[in-house]
């Protein structure tokens, strides 16, 4: 009965996040305001001005995922860490089994953790969680890679840079020099020589 009477005072979510069925999500994992900020500052080229929540959509060639990282790019600031968090980690959870969405996730995650780590002390730990979980899925993202764009060539690896930078700062210069060669060696575009001869340096 209680659950009865709650979806008829529930609001109807539909707009983007109806279609994907993330409305639960949405109201559960944000306060009224965090909402409305969020709607305030989410504003995509062109279209309905509350995307997320409002209009009806039919079909969509982007995934939840595709949403989730996108909303994410919105909150990379220090200041919008937890709602930038909440969101990445939901995009996570929605990727099934695809390994390029995953990369691009965990890649998301690093953008908004690590620029927050001067404000939360948990975001230094969450850009490192994230650098090791794309790092791990780095073989597979390489095939998917290759696969779609029929061409060797790799574009940059965020976890790779990313995680040779923390390791640098903490004076791990073996462990760098190590993460750099294992980049060098899957193929993925980066200025590996210079900081391997850099990190040598000041070992």
């Amino acid at each position: 009965m209680f659950g009865l009477l709650s979806n008829l005072f529930s609001p109807k979510i539909e707009g983007e996040l109806g279609y994907f069925g993330l409305g639960d999500w949405w109201l559960t994992k944000f306060s009224a305001n965090e909402r409305k900020y969020i709607e305030q500052k989410f504003k995509p080229l062109g279209g309905n001005s509350r995307p997320l929540t409002h209009g009806k959509i039919l079909e969509t060639t982007q995934t939840a995922s595709n949403l989730l990282m996108a909303l994410a790019g919105w909150f990379e600031k220090a200041e919008d860490f937890s709602i930038g968090k909440r969101i990445v980690e939901k995009a996570i959870q929605t990727v099934g089994n695809n390994t390029l969405d995953a990369h691009f996730a965990y890649g998301q995650m690093i953008k908004n953790s690590y620029r927050a780590r001067e404000v939360d002390s948990s975001a230094s730990e969450l850009a490192i969680f994230a650098c090791k979980n794309q790092i791990a899925l780095a073989p597979q993202a390489a095939k998917a890679f290759r696969r779609e764009s029929r061409s060797n060539e790799l574009p940059c690896h965020a976890g790779y840079e990313q995680l040779a930078i923390i390791l640098e700062k903490q004076k791990d210069y073996n462990g760098a020099i190590q993460l750099c060669n294992q980049a060098k060696e899957q193929g993925w575009n980066g200025d590996w020589d210079k900081r391997i001869a850099r990190y040598e340096q000041k070992r």
